[in-house]
């Protein structure tokens, strides 16, 4: 049996009631102190604390779920692991159009990725280990008026009873000990049982995920996004063969789409000299290792061995890199650079290195002077290793 659930009295209508407070509280301007002592004015201590504490995960997940945050009960290590909305309907999409009707999601945690299969027409099985997760999940898919068959249980001992012919989705824990897991055979479930299951399988790992870690036949799928630290490589998306389209994939989802490219990888890039232009792939693009879906139509060149920088003569329009006017190229000193960059108007300082040891923050700072003009445009600069020399790169982001 079960012990009593902690949520019990968060998840009944008086615990909606002191979330409602809370966080019409917070909205008015009041401080956490304040909103807790208004808090238990009207609610036991317990209830005051995690509708409060709801409300400020709910704000957190803004970022995540900007359309449902407020609608969901969360747990701070299951939001930290859970898909971001526009991933998980990319996920969902792509499932949907090919033909998958029937998913498990086999470990959903507070429901991220089984929202999106639900709302993208899947028939879900939601599998959730945790009997208190279990209880948000559910308390979740009744407030978004799914239609959801969820399961408590282990999932090594629930999927096989499940018909093979279902996909299942999986989105391994990848937290022990309060300690981050690399190795996708150390993780719950470890990537060789999914390879072992029956069904058609697609398996969330981290996006950093080597490449000898790869299961054979299996497509690899690096899926890219909008974060709070700027575009991020959030996640590498495994497809079992029953579902595969290619070797390696690349997915770059900007604000108003996305766009997929992919391939089998290319290392074989040729190094040139600097061009008029210099092309930064996106970091789904590098772990995909499918530049050359970059190089080919701008006839580019890697600016130095190993490194995933392009540079080119040719300017093309692209989501998959951002493209940068070169100004000037010199020699790798500090000296150097700055007598160079003082020829330059600029709102900010923006440096990026590439194969060489330097602190970016330390150099930007150092470059910044008083002239700073706030009504042009920031000046980028690259400081670069390359065979047998190190080059400073000044450049504009191209419009």
């Amino acid at each position: 049996m079960h012990s009593e659930n902690p949520l019990q009295a968060l998840l009944s209508p008086l615990g909606s009631a002191a979330i409602a407070t809370a966080r019409q509280s917070m909205a008015e301007g009041r401080t956490t102190l304040q909103t807790i002592s208004l808090l238990h004015q009207q609610y036991s201590p317990e209830l005051a604390r995690q509708a409060l504490e709801q409300v400020i995960l709910q704000r957190r997940a803004e970022v995540k779920f900007p359309e449902l945050a407020e609608r969901l009960i969360l747990f701070p290590d299951a939001l930290e692991q859970a898909s971001r909305q526009e991933v998980a309907n990319h996920r969902a999409r792509r499932l949907a159009r090919s033909g998958v009707t029937r998913i498990v999601d086999a470990g959903a945690g507070i429901g991220a990725d089984t929202f999106a299969f639900a709302s993208h027409s899947l028939a879900v099985i939601a599998i959730e280990q945790d009997p208190h997760v279990d209880a948000a999940l559910r308390a979740n898919v009744s407030s978004l008026g799914l239609d959801v068959d969820v399961r408590v249980g282990d999932l090594q001992q629930i999927l096989p009873t499940i018909d093979p012919a279902i996909t299942v989705y999986v989105d391994p824990a990848r937290r022990a000990d309060g300690r981050r897991i690399f190795d996708p055979q150390q993780c719950s479930p470890p990537l060789s049982y999914l390879q072992s299951l029956p069904n058609p399988v697609v398996a969330k790992m981290s996006p950093g995920i080597g490449y000898s870690d790869l299961p054979s036949a299996w497509e690899a799928e690096w899926v890219s996004t909008f974060t709070e630290q700027g575009r991020s490589v959030v996640e590498a998306c495994l497809w079992s063969p029953d579902l595969h389209s290619a070797p390696r994939r690349a997915s770059i989802i900007g604000r108003t789409g996305s766009v997929s490219v992919s391939g089998i990888a290319d290392n074989d890039l040729a190094v040139g000299p600097i061009g008029r232009y210099i092309y930064e792939p996106d970091g789904a693009i590098n772990r995909a290792e499918l530049i050359t879906h970059i190089a080919n139509p701008a006839q580019a060149t890697l600016i130095a061995p190993r490194i995933a920088y392009l540079t080119a003569h040719t300017a093309i329009s692209t989501d998959l890199a951002a493209r940068f006017d070169v100004l000037d190229v010199l020699p790798w000193s500090q000296r150097k650079l700055s007598a160079a960059v003082a020829a330059y108007e600029f709102s900010d300082i923006v440096v990026k290195k590439r194969g060489i040891d330097l602190d970016p923050a330390r150099l930007r700072k150092t470059l910044l002077s008083k002239k700073r003009n706030r009504a042009a445009e920031a000046l980028i600069v690259i400081v670069c290793r390359r065979s047998h020399d190190s080059v400073a790169i000044l450049a504009r982001a191209a419009p």
